[in-house]
Order: structure tokens, then C-alpha cells, then sequence
């Protein structure tokens, strides 16, 4: 679009004058002779306006912002801040009378170009930027290693060949295309895929241009409304892009050679006597941070009846921890798991480090059964494995019904979340499985049980829900600007729940009975990307732990 392309708004019907200002209050473009008219309307006189050079140069989107209410056609008067919705005077009184938090549009887009939410989604743009350029030289690396490994492939083969030199001539040919086929592949796969991260950075890198061009030329209103468009989309890759390590599409693939023993001594069929084969390594990516995230919408105030008993960190001195579950052992023991290292890690109860457990498969969530034994979901595996934790061993695996994350124990069951298909129950005496409550769960859920009900909550839409035994809806809680990409969930034994708010970096209690929230935990008491949550009714502590491996225990008056 250029300047010549927009007509002035006001002209009568039949003139084309071309427009040289826009107002935004009015939201139409002005010639040279309206213009004057517009200065002097008692309405209008007061509005200031902007060149339509300056005018072309915003964004799209903001361009095409809508001034009136599409169901009423009245003109916008207010925000609901619970639903992040414009409203009319006539939506108030048809679909928002019980909301709360309506505020005037004066109010809540003053100071929109100086605020801190502009400042914090900018830099939300910029991690994401940064972790995407992390991403490609990750996998840039990925394709230099392909060589390395080539050529250590090729010294094995060359010492086995020794003792077979003619007869291996025509195996070294196929195993040097078996290479050099899957290099091809995975390399044409890579590429795709860092074509499509520059795309992203593009786009955030387009995106904070576009809150400068706001910031120069928009409006307050339309600085506003454009930085919760951009505060939604980066929400959005900031998901994808944690999905990209939750779903393991970043492990590294390594070429592997194979011999085949047997075939070492009967040297008929020599062309199967090796083989290559692809294996994945987790990421040694990370995904970087800065260490506070201001919200658009103050989160309500604290309320705490805690008290902190002990703070640490797992496994000290270790780096690079993806923490995403824990659980308190009868004898006081703390064990946790390490999604990036594949591993259970015990801690005294005094807080220090034991031992770890790896190479039993993959981990997410854990379930303390007693002082020996553990019952750990895979995720993406599909299985529920229950260690010995003296004997540092898997002693019995359990294939879910799909891939498998939150979990929880009681009295000889386990109960746990099943991507697709809902909440499964499985009884540890026979391990028989069977369909508590159904639903099209995400990745990543958590759970809890609360007396004789169920408590789980719903990143994707922030949504906990509470089940009685029948795995009926008891309640739905949903307060986004309260709690934010909910994670871990617990319970005491006086009806509370308590819930991790992944985004908001808080931790809230619900009441089971009357649904009352209140804020216990907050960036103020240390929170800062909490995953992991849960209670000892025997100590009556609550232990809560960040992404990055600390600990916070904390004493429940």
C-alpha cells in the first residue's frame, strides 16, 4: 500500500481526494480541506493525527484495528482484563456483568509506549530469537559431526577388514553409500528444519520492529492492542518452541556402526555382516531465559502460610537440569526427575545430593509407592516404570495406553494422565489398567489426589478441573491472569490444592470446598520457572522446585 492509495474518509460520496493525515481516534484517513473541518469539530479538534506516510509504515494488523464493537456496532469503552476482550457498553450488560476486572479503555492503555509489558514482550522476543539462533548452530553442529563419525566408522571397518580383506571390498562399498545415504537424509531434514527457524527469527525480528513502528507512530490504544497481539504470538512460539525438547524432535542423531559377530566366522553372506544404523542423544541445547517476566495484568496479592525450612539445589555443581517431577519419601527423602539427563536423582532429607539413576529409560513425573520403590511415567515411551530405588533398578515396566505423564499414588493404585485419552488407573497388585475419565489431554499434564477426588490441571487452556470418585466434574478453575500455564499440582491433608503457575512464577492454593484462591508463593519468595510441586502430610511440608534443579521446602502453619 502507498499513500496514494488511500482516499480520504470523509470526502462526499463521488470526490476522491487523496488522504495526507490519519486519525486515529477517528479512525479514518483525512484529505488537506477535511482536515481543517476535523480541526475545528468540537469532537475532534482535540485528536491528534498522523501523517499517512507514518500511518503506512504500522503493521497490518494494527492498521486494520476495529474501533467498534462487531456484535453491537457501539464503540469500544472498556477491557475486560479476565477474558483480554475490547467491550462495548451494550457487552457489559449482555455477557460481562459478573466479570470484576472491567476497566475504561483510558486507563488501561495509559502509558502503553513506556510500559513494562512492552519492554517484557520485546524481551521475549529477543529469548526466543536467541534460542532459536542456539537451535541452528545445534544443528549445524549436528551435520559437521556426520564427517567425525564417518570417519570413525570407517576406522572400525578398516581394522575388521584386516581379516577379510577381498571379501569385504564389496561390503565397504555398501556401507560407505549406507552413510552417506542417511548423511544425505538427515542433513536435507536438518536444513528444512533451520529454514523454518529462520523463518521464526523473522518473524520476531519483524515483530520487534513492529512495536517500534507502535511506539513511534501508533496510538496509545493502538500501542496497546498491538502489543497483547504480540504478547499472544510470542506465548505461542515460546510453546512450540518447548515443545520442540518435550517431544525430543532436537535429540541428536548419530550415525552407529554395527558387526555382526556371528557372521565373523561364516563369511558366506558378507554383506550382512554390518550395518548402519541412526541412534538419538538428548539435546545439549538450552533454552535461555532472562530471569523476570513482567505480566500485562497484575497477578493479585499474596496471602502465605508458609514458612521456609530448607533450600538447595539438585545435585550441586551439576548444570543443565530439566526438573520435572519430585516426591517426597515417607523416610523424608527427596527423589526428582531429569528429563535432559534421562535420570532419578536422590537427595537425603537433609538436602543432600545421594545418588542418581540412569540409563532405565526416559522420565517425566514420579510417584513415591514407600522408602523402596517408585513409580516413574516415560512420556513419549508409553510406559510406567517402577524402580527399587536401593537396588537402583527398574523392576517391573507397565505399557500405558499412550504416552503417559503426571502421577500419583494411594492406597496400592496409581493414577495417571494419558496424552488423548484421559486419566488411567492401574493397580500395583496386578497391573491392571483401567479407564477412570476421559478426554483429549495434552503433553505434560500433572495430577493429584485430594481425599477421594481428583485434581489435574491443563497447561493449554489453563483449566484445573477437580473429579470425585465417580470422575465426575466436582469444579473448573480458570484464572489465567492469576495462574498461568499451570504445572505441578499437590495436596495437603486439610483440602487445599496447591498449583505451580509455570508463566506467573507463583504458586496458588484452592480451597476443595469453596473454591477460594489465594497466592502463597510468588518471584518475591525466589519462584522463577517452578515445574515441580509436592506435600508431606507426614512433615506437613510443601517442597517446590524450579526447571533448573532448586529446591524450596517449606514449613505449612
Amino acid at each position: 500500500m502507498t499513500s496514494t492509495d488511500i482516499k480520504c474518509g470523509y470526502c462526499e460520496e463521488g470526490k476522491s481526494s487523496l488522504a495526507v493525515t490519519w486519525c486515529p481516534e477517528c479512525a479514518h484517513a483525512i484529505c488537506d480541506f477535511c482536515e481543517k473541518k476535523h480541526d475545528e469539530l468540537e469532537t475532534s479538534k482535540i485528536h491528534t493525527v498522523i501523517s499517512i506516510e507514518n500511518f503506512i509504515k504500522l503493521p497490518q494488523y494494527i492498521q486494520q484495528l476495529e474501533l467498534k464493537c462487531t456484535n453491537h456496532n457501539e464503540r469500544h469503552t472498556c477491557f475486560c482484563v479476565n477474558h483480554e476482550l475490547l467491550l462495548c457498553n451494550a457487552c457489559i450488560q449482555d455477557t460481562h456483568k459478573s466479570c470484576d476486572d472491567v476497566k475504561p479503555i483510558p486507563e488501561v492503555i495509559q502509558n502503553s509506549k513506556h510500559s513494562v509489558a512492552k519492554e517484557a514482550v520485546k524481551q521475549c522476543l529477543n529469548d526466543v530469537i536467541t534460542n532459536l539462533n542456539n537451535i541452528k548452530r545445534d544443528r549445524d553442529d549436528n551435520i559437521k559431526m556426520f564427517n567425525q563419525q564417518k570417519k570413525e566408522i570407517l576406522k572400525e571397518f578398516t581394522t575388521f577388514r584386516e581379516e577379510v580383506v577381498k571379501k569385504l571390498n564389496d561390503t565397504e562399498n555398501k556401507l560407505i553409500g549406507d552413510i552417506d545415504y542417511h548423511v544425505e537424509e538427515q542433513t536435507k531434514e536438518i536444513k528444512t528444519f533451520l529454514m523454518k527457524i529462520d523463518e521464526q527469527i523473522a518473524d520476531m525480528k519483524q515483530k520487534l520492529r513492529d512495536i517500534d513502528l507502535m511506539t513511534s507512530f501508533g496510538s496509545d490504544f493502538q500501542t496497546f492492542l498491538g502489543i497483547k497481539e504480540v504478547e499472544k504470538y510470542v506465548h505461542k512460539e515460546e510453546f512450540q518452541l518447548q515443545s520442540l525438547f518435550d517431544n525430543n524432535q532436537l535429540d541428536e542423531i548419530c550415525i552407529k556402526f554395527n558387526v555382526n559377530k556371528q557372521l565373523q566366522s561364516d563369511m558366506t553372506d558378507i554383506t550382512q555382516v554390518c550395518e548402519i544404523f541412526l541412534q538419538t542423544n538428548p539435546t545439549k541445547v538450552r533454552i535461555f531465559r532472562k530471569d523476570k517476566r513482567q505480566m500485562q495484568t497484575p497477578i493479585s496479592s499474596k496471602e502465605s502460610h508458609l514458612g521456609l525450612a530448607q533450600k538447595f539445589e539438585i545435585e550441586e555443581g551439576s548444570r543443565n537440569r530439566s526438573i520435572r517431577g519430585c516426591s517426597f519419601l515417607p523416610n523424608g527423602k527427596f527423589v526428582f526427575t531429569d528429563r535432559n539427563s534421562q535420570s532419578l536423582i536422590i537427595h537425603d532429607s537433609n538436602g543432600s545430593f545421594q545418588y542418581s539413576i540412569e540409563g532405565q529409560g526416559r522420565v517425566f513425573d514420579v510417584a513415591a509407592i514407600d522408602n523402596k520403590y517408585v513409580a516413574v511415567t516415560s512420556g513419549s515411551e508409553a510406559v510406567i516404570n517402577l524402580y527399587n530405588i536401593e537396588s537402583q533398578e527398574v523392576v517391573k515396566t507397565t505399557k500405558t495406553n499412550g504416552p503417559c505423564y503426571g502421577i500419583t499414588h494411594k492406597s496400592g493404585a496409581l493414577f495417571y494422565c494419558v496424552e488423548g485419552k484421559g486419566i488411567e488407573t492401574m493397580a500395583l497388585s496386578d497391573n491392571i489398567i483401567s479407564e477412570f475419565y476421559k478426554e483429549a489431554l495434552p503433553w505434560g499434564m500433572y495430577i493429584t489426589i485430594v481425599d477421594d477426588k481428583i485434581c489435574f490441571v491443563n497447561h493449554d487452556s489453563d483449566i484445573i478441573k477437580l473429579l470425585d470418585s465417580s470422575s465426575k466434574v466436582c469444579w473448573t478453575f480458570h484464572y489465567k491472569h492469576f495462574l498461568c500455564d499451570p504445572r505441578g499440582v499437590t495436596s495437603d491433608n486439610h483440602g487445599l490444592v496447591y498449583l505451580i503457575g509455570y508463566t506467573t512464577n507463583n504458586v496458588v492454593s484452592i480451597s476443595m470446598d469453596n473454591m477460594e484462591c489465594k497466592q502463597v508463593l510468588s518471584m518475591e519468595d525466589g519462584l522463577l520457572n517452578p515445574t515441580a510441586i509436592d506435600f508431606d502430610v507426614r512433615r506437613n511440608s510443601l517442597m517446590v522446585v524450579s526447571w533448573d534443579g532448586r529446591v524450596l521446602v517449606y514449613n505449612c502453619n
